[in-house]
């Protein structure tokens, strides 16, 4: 070939591909081998059919979508719209509705339907019901399934009165919202602790299946109501119980489980020789908004990384052939929990979620890309479509339910229409490589059609965010070859997920480009106007079209509030009116979720109730209610009326920043997040009579009253102190009442503030390598699950999270056998792995640097140890003894400048920790790490938990407040630095890091003062 045929070539496959990809991405392809993939038409299992995502409705996370309904139905219908709807939205076809027991089941508490033997089921209350029957009126074929964690004590987990309660509530499901139930999942959430000779959780299975296929006095026919076993947090080999047990096997009609990609040949079993279907019963959805995550990590475009939107498409790909197991799990459900996440923020394992709906006063929601990420399945492949065996492939290395990023090389799925021969192939690459396929097409007699293909990926320099999300990118028409076979090659570019599809716009027309800001909230982000009150009448609703009032329609649900522990309802008081009563009392408590306790049934709940309500941009404020304590006593159990204000996380007794709690002895505390600073005892207090308690937080001084008289104040410190937050009502586990709810704002101070996550793109962070940013952190500690970490400019930080799968990676630690027996696991806390003969664990970081300081949790025990080696001779040796607090443990000293090794290698029997490594790189930078926010306010609070760190805060350029002392002791979430007293304007804020290491969780900027004499 001649040099100008050579350039003709190449031209002619740069034009081939650049509808696929970028000119570097084309550039990496064409020195990339082709892998191939075959799709055989008749390489499937009958067996295994799509059932494609659901929702999962539990634990308190749909509860402010009935204020929504009711405050801004429009937008309530365009969420929903969003989650459910086949054609305009993700397509959702499933909803597991929790059973409440009225025990936080980790978020907060879905209300009992029966709260005594001989109640009628009540499935009002709460909002699951009324989220699954709106569902069913966007796409009646929606399929509904019942799971319980805890259980209301009356019960006293007797198999027979537990199915009353199971039946009844089936019965009032259907006389109320006319639904048939389609699957029950009898077993207790996750329960692990199943094994050959603890049969109990089985046993409960098959007998409710048993009653339920005998059942004579149903609404419909029961007995076409199918069975799921077991949802247990991974375990795939809890199948082999039910293959054990014939009578079982006959019953059970799915196999679920929770975060794995794991099989296990009981469950191949299960599923190929009897016909079971298997489902990722419990998973979640993607973690950070797009936007969040472009800002602090541009290179995945926002949708890449771990707990992103591909990482998610990954999972649903490799749950049903992942390499890693030898026994694939054929999962062919995914549950998201939630879907929607509508409860407030500060709650645990917040935030995951399709939307958010925070905010129902407003309207206003958030979602981004994992709509359409859905969309890239079911707008291409139908509920009946089955797997092409060869052609479903995932690989890369495990992490908690999924794949890790950037330790993949394929990740594909394909299924066909039985029919037609119709298919679609669905690819999701979360690497930095472009993925390049040849696909072979045989037994297909759609295999010489066009293949249409639609991708969702980050933007280009200069795009929107959302530009190149869901859109058709380009047609590829198979070549047919000399032996008749078609073939056609596709690229995958990075982090983006790709559908290839015989069906130009999908099933049924449904598929069409995404049109960027279509999925945005068309409400402004307000925040709850001050002053707020509730006298819980709430005459000025209408009734609806079955003529009922709006406590009638809600099961008597308050407006706003969110309950944690317990159960706050409307009742009518004894005069007529409408009052907020607490309804659990101390004997009737729930049966609350031990699964990851002691196991048993029947633990009555020890964590005293309280509800959340409100805005947690609040600022300055006061909050007054009326109350009235119960006359009934039960043994010590404490009997208090409680409200508190600026609660921005969770909590137990008390979620509260700041709180007074007066009991029916007359007692009374003020106390921070739940521990007592003041108290004392009023005079002839009256408990029979109704009082009002205030609290007023001003700046960080808190003033508690009762009936007008100042009870007691507390000034708390100022580099540790909680500035902003909701509402939360206390009460012990009695029938205590509550009254005209008023919060107003307090004069000479902001009310309300602007709250920043530090991955806001507002916040721009210092060049260089200062900055560490953490989009999946922990469980609840951090705000938007987010942190931004520097250190003072000689300084190096690694934490335990920051991980690498290939060893060698400069200021990554690698994990020897992680998540393997014997090896390392990890949370927001620290990794711990302890010394396994055979088995051998050790953490190793690659830096830069002429030393380091190790630090770590404390083991309380000597024979938690470790050796030390430093580019790989001994150095030293660790003995973690001490309380579990982080401290330092190591230091090495005097390196030559360069790149060295340090490897932590457990040698004791408890486990060795890694917390973090402060590297002393051993130069000096220009200039220390920093950050800019221009802001429109009166003043701002810096928030997070940080280590200590000296700070320079500059406003326009000057020096505002030099040498600023941050204190370790810093809590989760709350204050390190606040700055009041400016006036209302515009502003520029640079906060330089000068020694130390600082962590920014977030920022509030507050708003304009309230001004004297306004209310």
């Amino acid at each position: 070939m001649d040099n100008r045929n050579l350039k003709a070539c190449v031209l002619a496959l740069a034009v081939l591909f650049s509808l696929l990809m970028s000119v570097e991405g084309l550039a990496e392809a064409m020195n990339q081998e082709w892998k191939v993939v075959t799709i055989d038409g008749r390489d499937y299992r009958g067996t295994n059919t799509y059932n494609g995502w659901g929702a999962v409705s539990c634990n308190n996370t749909s509860r402010l979508l009935l204020d929504y309904k009711e405050e801004h139905p429009e937008a309530y219908w365009r969420l929903m719209n969003l989650l459910f709807n086949p054609v305009t939205g993700a397509g959702l076809t499933s909803i597991k509705v929790e059973m409440g027991g009225d025990v936080n089941t980790s978020s907060g508490t879905e209300p009992a339907t029966k709260r005594s033997a001989d109640e009628p089921a009540n499935v009002l209350r709460g909002a699951g019901w009324h989220f699954a029957a709106d569902a069913k009126r966007i796409n009646p074929d929606i399929k509904i399934e019942i799971l319980r964690w805890g259980e209301p004590s009356w019960t006293g987990t007797d198999f027979e009165r537990r199915y009353q309660w199971y039946k009844e509530t089936i019965d009032a499901v259907y006389d109320t919202f006319g639904i048939k139930i389609d699957y029950v999942s009898p077993g207790q959430n996750e329960r692990n602790d199943m094994s050959i000779t603890n049969t109990r959780n089985l046993d409960w299975i098959k007998y409710f299946a048993k009653r339920l296929q005998e059942e004579t006095d149903g609404r419909y026919d029961y007995s076409q109501i199918k069975i799921v076993a077991a949802d247990t947090y991974r375990k795939p080999e809890t199948a082999n119980l039910i293959l054990l047990d014939q009578e079982l096997l006959e019953l059970v009609d799915v196999f679920s489980y929770h975060y794995d990609l794991s099989g296990h040949p009981s469950l191949t079993r299960l599923s190929q020789e009897h016909g079971k279907e298997v489902w990722y019963g419990e998973g979640i959805a993607p973690m950070v908004r797009a936007q969040n995550r472009y800002h602090v990590d541009p290179e995945r475009g926002g949708i890449g990384g771990n707990t992103g939107v591909v990482d998610i498409a990954q999972r649903f790909i490799n749950m049903y052939n992942w390499s890693g197991t030898a026994f694939p799990a054929r999962m062919t459900k995914f549950m998201f929990q939630p879907a929607v996440i509508a409860n407030y923020q500060g709650v645990q394992y917040n935030p995951k979620d399709l939307i958010s709906a925070h905010y129902p006063w407003s309207g206003y929601y958030e979602t981004d890309a994992g709509i359409q990420m859905v969309q890239h399945f079911n707008w291409f492949i139908d509920h009946d479509w089955v797997y092409l065996e060869g052609a479903c492939y995932g690989d890369g290395i495990w992490t908690d339910g999924g794949v890790a990023v950037d330790s993949s090389s394929h990740n594909y799925l394909t299924l066909k229409d039985p029919q037609t021969d119709d298919f679609t192939m669905v690819h999701a690459n979360n690497t930095a490589h472009t993925r390049c396929y040849e696909i072979k097409l045989q037994n297909l007699d759609t295999a010489g059609r066009p293949l249409y293909l639609w991708e969702t990926r980050g933007p280009e320099p200069g795009q929107k965010l959302d530009h190149n999300w869901m859109q058709p990118i380009g047609v590829v028409t198979p070549t047919v070859d000399d032996a008749g076979v078609y073939s056609a090659r596709i690229t995958v570019k990075p982090y983006s997920i790709l559908t290839i599809s015989t069906l130009s716009n999908g099933i049924d027309n449904r598929a069409s480009a995404y049109v960027s800001g279509a999925n945005d909230s068309l409400a402004a982000d307000t925040v709850l106007p001050l002053p707020y009150s509730d006298d819980f009448e709430y005459k000025d609703y209408p009734v609806d079209a079955q003529g009922r009032t709006y406590l009638e329609r809600r099961g008597g649900t308050p407006r706003y509030t969110t309950d944690q522990y317990g159960a706050f309802e409307v009742v009518l008081a004894e005069d007529g009116s409408h009052v907020l009563q607490q309804m659990i009392a101390y004997p009737q408590r729930g049966y609350e979720w031990s699964v990851w306790g002691n196991h048993r049934e029947n633990n009555q709940t020890q964590t005293r109730p309280n509800t959340l309500l409100g805005d947690y941009r609040w600022t300055n404020y006061t909050a007054q209610i009326d109350f009235k304590l119960d006359s009934a006593v039960y043994g010590n159990q404490p009997n208090y009326a409680g409200l508190g204000v600026r609660q921005l996380m969770f909590g137990e007794h008390d979620p509260a920043g700041y709180s007074c709690l007066v009991y029916a002895d007359g007692r009374y505390q003020l106390c921070r997040k739940g521990a007592v600073v003041r108290q004392g005892r009023i005079a002839d207090f009256d408990p029979t009579q109704w009082h009002t308690l205030a609290v007023a937080a001003a700046d960080n001084s808190i003033t508690a009253y009762l009936d007008g008289v100042e009870l007691a104040s507390y000034t708390d410190s100022p580099d540790a102190c909680v500035l902003s937050g909701r509402v939360a009502i206390l009460s012990g586990y009695y029938n205590t009442q509550y009254d005209n709810l008023l919060i107003t704002p307090i004069e000479g101070y902001a009310w309300a503030s602007q709250k920043l996550d530090n991955t806001d793109p507002r916040i721009r962070y210092s060049d260089g390598n200062s900055w560490h940013h953490s989009v999946n952190e922990g469980f609840a500690a951090y705000h938007n699950r987010t942190k931004s970490v520097a250190a003072a400019a000689d300084k190096t930080i690694v934490r335990h999270t920051d991980t690498t799968n290939t060893p060698g990676t400069l200021n990554r630690i690698y994990y020897h056998r992680y998540s393997k027996p014997g090896g390392w696991g990890s949370n927001q806390d620290d990794a711990w792995a302890s010394h396994t003969p055979g088995q051998e664990a050790y953490a190793e970081l690659y830096f830069e640097g002429v030393g380091f300081d190790f630090y770590a949790r404390g083991q309380n025990t000597n024979q938690a140890t470790a050796d030390v080696y430093i580019d790989g001779q001994l150095h030293g040796r660790i003995v973690f003894s001490g309380s579990a607090v982080t401290r330092h443990y190591y230091s090495a000293t005097g390196l030559e400048p360069g790149i060295h090794s340090v490897r932590i290698v457990p040698t004791g029997s408890a486990t060795a920790s890694v917390v973090r490594f402060e590297i002393d790189r051993g130069a000096e930078q220009v200039s220390p790490p920093s950050f800019t926010l221009d802001f429109t306010g009166t003043g701002f609070n810096l928030f997070g938990s940080s280590d200590a760190a000296v700070l320079n805060i500059y406003l326009n350029g000057e020096l505002a407040a030099e040498n600023v002392q941050i204190v370790s002791r810093t809590g989760s979430r709350d204050t390190s630095y606040f700055l009041r007293g400016l006036e209302y304007g515009d502003y520029t804020l640079t906060v330089e890091v000068i020694s130390g290491v600082f962590t920014l969780d977030g920022i509030d900027i507050l708003g304009e003062i309230h001004p004297a004499g306004v209310n």
